[in-house]
């Protein structure tokens, strides 16, 4: 009877913090696309201005992703580069209240959120592969020919 109990427990804490992962990114992309719609709606120009530094971001961010996530780890690294994501959005609001110009905080905030992009996305990409392994160690697979890898990034 306790060896049925072993599978069924084995592999949760792995899990668990897919799911914790894959529950900030829903909500985290949830509100930029509500944010990106209004951004460039209401302020038309602006909005283009701001996405397009947001875009534009990615590619030198690429270049020190690696060096960040090394430095800090990729749950660490996806923290930091989610909090960009919570920047923007207040610098938004700053904008809204009177508080500062587009120059003073959306606009750098739009380009810190795209030169952060690269090391969430490529953190997200370590972690689940760690979560993977760990997952496959646990339950005993072998990570190369029966690992579980699929199953957690498909989630």
């Amino acid at each position: 009877m306790a060896a049925q109990s072993k599978p069924a427990a084995a592999g949760r804490k792995q899990l668990r913090a897919l799911a914790v992962a894959s529950g900030g990114f829903y909500l985290t992309f949830a509100a930029w696309g509500l944010m990106e719609n209004l951004i460039s709606t209401y302020y038309q120009r602006l909005g283009y201005y701001s996405m397009s530094l947001v875009y534009f971001g990615i590619g030198p961010g690429a270049l020190v992703a690696p060096a960040v996530i090394a430095k800090y780890g990729a749950r660490r690294s996806m923290a930091l580069a989610c909090s960009t994501y919570t920047l923007y959005a207040i610098a938004h609001n700053l904008m809204e209240f009177g508080i500062g110009t587009a120059g003073q905080l959306l606009l750098p905030a739009g380009a810190l959120v795209g030169f952060t992009c690269s090391t969430l996305w490529t953190s997200l990409g370590i972690y689940t592969k760690n979560l993977s392994r760990a997952y496959d160690v646990e339950l005993g697979k072998d990570s190369e020919t029966d690992g579980s890898l699929g199953f957690v990034r498909g989630i």
